[in-house]
């Protein structure tokens, strides 16, 4: 894909860049599928000091972060203690986004707000929204512009700050526990009965490469699922398999999904 190709010759113009000027670059902002893309990319690069970071652990959006030699950082807990020590080298920041009491606001509201202003989607990490308002995560070369701009979602006035992103408000995720029953652990099964979608939409959903497990793309429908992997079915949510339980008469197995709302 043409598309793929311009993403992965992005990442290696950034590697260049770091090895040929010793500097810290980073990529654009990617979603779960450029990810998983860059990461296989970059694996093939031996000595190659790069981290996906996206503000914190669990972030589904991340940027590809390149260390340049002379930081000496052998591992990726050392990268992320790095970026979290070093807010002014830190490409990304956090935009703290308040509301007004008099309205209720949902991520796509907020989401909504930064797109009429014409930012692209590669420019804006997560959004974590709060009972008062957001944390924005975003490139710092934009947030100037989003604080003097992002001043009305809907019809609810905003003000913004920034805050280091060591500050970064973590919102606990509205979670349903949900008993399930399964022929097997096959992942086109777990996705038919978590995403309520019929069994030969979750296998073509699969092979399409809109299912990921652990933040990592799954083409084979037969492919096991364990307790505790964390499925994303793109534009439908996200899932965890919480827990594996008995068979039933009928051999079947009683599993528990925890479904984030």
């Amino acid at each position: 894909m043409e598309e793929d190709d311009l993403l992965l010759a992005g990442i290696e113009d950034k590697i260049d860049q770091c090895e040929r000027y010793a500097m810290l670059t980073h990529s654009a902002f990617l979603d779960l599928r450029q990810g998983a893309l860059a990461r296989a990319y970059c694996e093939k690069r031996r000595g190659l000091q790069v981290c996906f970071y996206g503000g914190y652990g669990e972030a589904e959006r991340v940027i590809a972060v390149f260390f340049p030699d002379y930081l000496s950082l052998p591992t990726e807990k050392d990268w992320l203690s790095w970026l979290a020590e070093n807010e002014e080298d830190n490409p990304l920041t956090v935009l703290r986004v308040t509301k007004d009491p008099f309205h209720t606001l949902t991520h796509r509201d907020y989401l909504g707000a930064l797109m009429g202003l014409g930012i692209k989607r590669e420019m804006v990490g997560d959004l974590l929204v709060t009972e008062n308002g957001c944390d924005i995560i975003l490139l710092k070369s934009v947030a100037p512009y989003l604080k003097d701009n992002l001043t009305q979602a809907g019809r609810a006035r905003l003000d913004g700050a920034f805050v280091p992103v060591k500050e970064l408000r973590r919102v606990e995720e509205k979670r349903e526990l949900i008993p399930c029953v399964v022929a097997s652990l096959r992942l086109d099964n777990v996705v038919s009965a978590a995403f309520s979608v019929s069994r030969a939409a979750a296998a073509a959903a699969v092979q399409k490469g809109l299912i990921f497990v652990n933040s990592l793309p799954c083409e084979k429908t037969a492919a096991s699922v364990r307790e505790g992997d964390r499925i994303v079915f793109r534009s439908k949510g996200k899932v965890r398999l919480a827990e594996v339980g008995g068979t039933s008469k009928k051999g079947r197995l009683h599993i528990v999904i925890e479904k984030y709302c």
